[in-house]
């Protein structure tokens, strides 16, 4: 059954157009991951879909009413918002209608026309029973849940003046708590650990409602999706299945396309051969074939998203330790972050740095950089060192300078790889137009300004680089690219990235932060260090296992007893009777729960509803101890 359909869909920003005639159909109960070179309107898209935008032309229809969710990529909430207040806008339909179930229950105590107080008293049930299976009686636990599970701030904390990742993380517990039946999340792994990506990732999966999709996280997409739908040149087009079925469905299409083009290329060479024969070749008999041969020189090759151009090339070569740091320490307020870490960074050697968020990583790099003075321990450079940092947070980045400034200012060509290029050519080759180059770089957006810090990078020269979280807001067409040019690097690499996928392509060794500013080194890439991690696991399960058997083994057995001692068997004549009982109890407080009268007492009201969960509860217990009962009677006979 169709859930949404997006129909003629025409959109631009002034004199760049992004969709004409755009057409999408998305099934109920479909996991799409929508993917696409930065520019070519994913969240655009993704904004018309879930209502936030409305197109220039055409509609989106949904056939029947869903509740939508949508996290926005860069997520905005009214000033002076608390954490609790921001989580609190999530569960806004719960409590209206708590709102509503209190004004009835009011309306009731006043109400005297026995068909109105009727009316009152259905409406009163219905807003019960909807609570009670939408959670709306534990709204408190659910807000806590969230703040443990994604590292929020204390519940009173002001968002005004928190970090970006702080504001994502929050935005995502909002649209988690309003139990959306269609969910839209765009990015929503950037600034999340890896424990919390591999949370997340089981919490959709227990999803099932409709999700969409925008990530550049290639494993979480593997992980979550069942469909991809591509943005390409304006056209939108699905393929059924993951995201690595999404590859080899596009690695087949390309072959075909090359295939095509060479074929088409082998006739318009002999076509032209037979044009260059003389004038009796190109005859009135002949204009068809002249005609077919000047349309075939005409066609162009197949257009494709044009990606990024990334060559990290080191001007000088290094000794052999370019970087070495001994015995480094840092705590902030007592508490170590850091601890007696040392590393020693040979030529060519490839690191990865991973750890939860706040655990201490940005602070280790920084002290690697010299950015940060170490409290014990020193940091040095070898002979010939030179680093490029890539920053998280874009602090390297004016945003009151020109995207033209930025690049190499006060000039108008720049040296890559000792060529000399205009600044103009160089810049529009990390997809920045001619006419977007005297822009702000405050006005661009989070993938933007990371592929102008990557085009500043390329300028360094460094034969180290040491970057912090490159891969955020990338699209995936970037980061194939970016992860190409970094494995071909014939420098050093310090990597610090929560993209799994990334980790696994381009780093050699895993520098884990474990607790306590304790960092332990992993000779492999990311899946090796799973390997390590649940092999130890499983080691120390069975360790345990082994201790507990041991200890089994010293202590005495008791004498098995066999069948039911004298309580149980009086407590087993008995428990008919009880449950019976019980169930008397339960069915009287049903039906003094429907009696008409009681709604005037709210707190008479909300007794009775406690006291047909108590009885429940004391039913369902019952049940099970006979149950138990009778299973231990069975085994001894």
């Amino acid at each position: 059954m169709q859930v949404l359909k997006a129909e003629n869909i025409r959109h631009d920003f002034g004199a760049r157009p992004l969709f004409d005639g755009l057409e999408l159909v998305i099934e109920e109960g479909a996991r799409l991951g929508l993917v696409g070179a930065n520019g070519s309107g994913k969240t655009t898209l993704f904004r018309i879909l879930a209502g936030q935008l409305n197109p220039l032309e055409g509609s989106v229809i949904y056939p029947k009413k869903v509740r939508v969710g949508y996290l926005a990529q860069e997520p905005e909430f009214v000033p002076g918002a608390t954490v609790f207040g921001a989580l609190e806008e999530g569960l806004a339909e719960v409590t209206a209608l708590q709102d509503e179930f209190s004004e009835v229950t009011a309306a009731l105590q006043t109400e005297t026309d026995h068909t109105r107080r009727a009316a009152l008293s259905a409406r009163q049930q219905e807003l019960h029973d909807r609570l009670q299976i939408g959670g709306g009686w534990d709204i408190a636990p659910r807000i806590e849940e969230m703040i443990t599970v994604l590292g929020l701030p204390a519940p009173e904390t002001r968002l005004d003046h928190q970090s970006g990742g702080t504001l994502k993380r929050v935005a995502l517990a909002r649209v988690l708590l309003s139990r959306p039946e269609m969910l839209f999340l765009d990015e929503p792994t950037n600034h999340l650990d890896t424990r919390t990506v591999e949370w997340l990732e089981r919490r959709l999966a227990e999803f099932r409602g409709t999700l969409v999709l925008i990530t550049h996280d290639r494993y979480f997409l593997e992980a979550v999706v069942n469909r991809i739908a591509e943005i390409s040149l304006g056209k939108i087009k699905q393929y059924p299945g993951s995201y690595s079925a999404f590859l080899e469905a596009k690695k087949k299409e390309w072959e075909l396309i090359q295939r095509l083009d060479e074929r088409r290329e082998k006739i318009l060479a002999r076509e032209i051969e037979w044009l260059r024969r003389g004038p009796k070749a190109r005859s009135t008999k002949q204009k068809a074939r002249v005609d077919r041969a000047k349309s075939m020189a005409r066609v162009r090759r197949t257009e494709k998203d044009k990606p990024v151009e990334l060559l990290f090339d080191p001007e000088s070569r290094t000794g052999r330790t370019i970087l070495k740091a001994h015995r480094v320490g840092m705590s902030f307020d007592s508490r170590p972050v850091v601890s007696d870490f040392s590393l020693e960074l040979l030529g060519g050697e490839r690191i990865g740095v991973l750890g939860p968020n706040g655990c201490g990583k940005t602070t280790l790099i920084r002290m690697l950089v010299g950015e940060l003075e170490p409290e014990s321990g020193y940091v040095k450079e070898g002979l010939n060192t030179s680093i490029a940092y890539f920053d998280q947070k874009r602090a390297q980045l004016d945003p009151a300078a020109t995207i033209w400034d930025s690049v190499a200012p006060g000039g108008e060509h720049v040296l890559v790889s000792s060529q000399r290029l205009h600044k103009k050519a160089f810049l529009e080759s990390f997809l920045f137009p001619a006419p977007m180059q005297r822009l702000k770089v405050g006005l661009l957006s989070g993938g933007e300004k990371n592929r102008l810090l990557l085009a500043r990078l390329m300028l360094a020269g460094a034969n180290v680089l040491v970057l912090d979280e490159p891969t955020n807001d990338l699209d995936l067409p970037t980061l194939e690219v970016l992860e190409q040019q970094l494995v071909s690097f014939k420098g050093s690499l310090i990597v610090v990235t929560h993209d799994r996928w990334f980790l696994d392509r381009v780093v050699e060794e895993i520098y884990a932060f474990e607790g306590g500013g304790v960092i332990r080194h992993y000779p492999g890439n990311y899946s090796y260090y799973l390997e390590t991690k649940a092999a130890e696991r499983e080691a120390e399960r069975a360790a345990q296992e082994r201790l507990r058997a041991a200890q089994r083994a010293e202590t005495p057995a008791a004498p098995r007893r066999q069948g039911l001692h004298y309580l149980e068997k009086k407590e087993l004549e008995t428990i008919e009777e009880r449950i019976s009982s019980a169930e008397a109890e339960l069915t009287a407080a049903r039906a003094r729960l429907e009696d008409p009268s009681v709604a005037s007492d709210p707190a008479a009201l909300a007794g009775l509803y406690e006291a047909v969960r108590a009885g429940e509860r004391t039913v369902a217990a019952l049940y099970g101890r006979w149950e138990e009962l009778e299973a231990k009677q069975s085994g001894g006979e």
